[in-house]
């Protein structure tokens, strides 16, 4: 997570950032980087990456879940998970733990209390192997956010994620 934090530093000291607007999106390996990074705490324990979060889109990752994943439910965090359920190489098990838990609901032995106000999402491509991220970042997919179904009438996750901020 050094790294990421290093990254995310230097682009707020250097460039043009909106504090209020940052989002973390990831696939495969960095999706489960994005749950980590979500979940974690500054070298303060009072402070967690959440906190800067405006919202997070992790995409076929994995990350182990844990107690610490209510890091994301105690901060309000909009999260929005997309996973194929024939991914062979990341079980969607992953995903469907961390959006249970930060709901709520008991998952891999954690139980989000009090659960995320704002819900949790889930995105599961039907038959869809470890490329899910083709179809959540390209444009033209829309989403319903309220059903997280595929959606011609819908949203798309960018502007999903622009709908959410700090």
């Amino acid at each position: 997570m050094d790294r990421l934090r290093a990254v995310l530093d230097y682009a707020k000291a250097n460039l043009r950032v909106d504090t209020s607007r940052i989002y973390f999106t990831g696939l495969s390996m960095g999706g489960g980087a994005t749950w980590a990074f979500a979940r974690s705490q500054r070298y303060n324990p009072n402070e967690f990456y959440a906190a800067e979060l405006a919202a997070i889109v992790p995409i076929c990752g994995a990350d182990q879940v844990s107690a610490i994943a209510c890091n994301m439910a105690n901060h309000s965090l909009p999260i929005w998970a997309f996973h194929g359920t024939a991914d062979g190489t990341v079980s969607i098990e992953r995903s469907r733990e961390f959006v249970n838990a930060i709901n709520g609901i008991s998952a891999a032995g954690v139980q989000c209390s009090p659960a995320n106000p704002v819900k949790a999402l889930l995105t599961e491509y039907a038959g869809v192997g470890h490329d899910s991220w083709t179809k959540t970042y390209n444009p033209a997919t829309r989403f319903n956010p309220a059903t997280a179904v595929e959606d011609n009438s819908g949203i798309n996750i960018y502007q999903w994620m622009l709908m959410h901020s700090r």
